[in-house]
């Protein structure tokens, strides 16, 4: 991608993050956004870095829970919407090059954006930097993705579906762990595509996120068709 700062700053501008969804894909996101709660709970607090934060639905979930939150973005519209709320602090910022010192944060999410990197290693070494020792690094990424490409109008090449470039599964996830300098310590796969197709998350949707996972996770044992990926990692003493 020639020049991918200004590809996600109009991004930010044509695309609304807070359009309405069906009702499945609200599912999906939202159960998205709480395996992420799930594996913070193990810090008590801290200073959480989210790149590539978009809407922001996460970051005001996390700022509910007692961290205090830097979600970073291309957009300056995805960001306005972050401005002025307590214990948020906007930061308009490339992932490939963030404006933070060494050992300055407890967590870093990068929830759904590797796949859109063509240096995701480069991305996660960024981010291990910023961590301090110990500190944990959460990616969620689409889980065996089979990238679709579609012949762009403008430009007559073909181009990527959603401008994902990369497809990810645990093998390759842990290899770009590994060579960052983030020792891999837990991984799981979650969103049953059968469920959504079959609307089976709409009617589990009362379920809180444990007993919800009772249902997933056997379907994602039979199926093999889990819609994501999450992996977390540690930085190394």
């Amino acid at each position: 991608m020639k020049d991918y700062i200004e590809h996600y700053r109009r991004d930010g501008d044509y695309f609304d993050y807070n359009q309405e969804m069906s009702k499945g894909r609200v599912e999906v996101e939202r159960r998205r956004g709480e395996a992420i709660l799930s594996v913070l709970k193990s810090l008590t607090g801290g200073v959480v870095l989210d790149i590539g934060s978009g809407s922001g639905k996460l970051v005001k979930s996390i700022a509910q829970r007692g961290f205090t939150l830097f979600p970073v973005d291309l957009s300056y519209r995805n960001l306005f919407g972050l401005n002025h709320i307590n214990k948020i602090y906007p930061v308009l910022a490339d992932g490939y090059h963030l404006p933070f010192a060494k050992n300055s944060f407890d967590a870093v999410i990068l929830s759904s954006i590797l796949e859109h990197c063509e240096k995701s290693g480069a991305m996660l070494s960024e981010a291990n930097y910023i961590l301090r020792p110990g500190g944990l690094a959460i990616v969620v990424t689409p889980y065996k993705e089979r990238i679709v490409y579609h012949q762009c109008i403008h430009c007559n090449k073909l181009t990527p579906a959603y401008a994902h470039l990369q497809s990810f599964d645990e093998n390759k996830l842990g290899e770009i762990f590994q060579s960052s300098g983030l020792e891999e310590i837990k991984w799981f796969v979650f969103a049953n595509k059968g469920l959504d197709v079959c609307r089976l998350n709409i009617l589990l949707s009362f379920l809180p996120y444990r007993l919800w996972r009772i249902f997933d996770s056997p379907a994602n044992y039979i199926t093999k068709k889990a819609e994501y990926i999450l992996m977390m990692g540690v930085k190394k003493g």
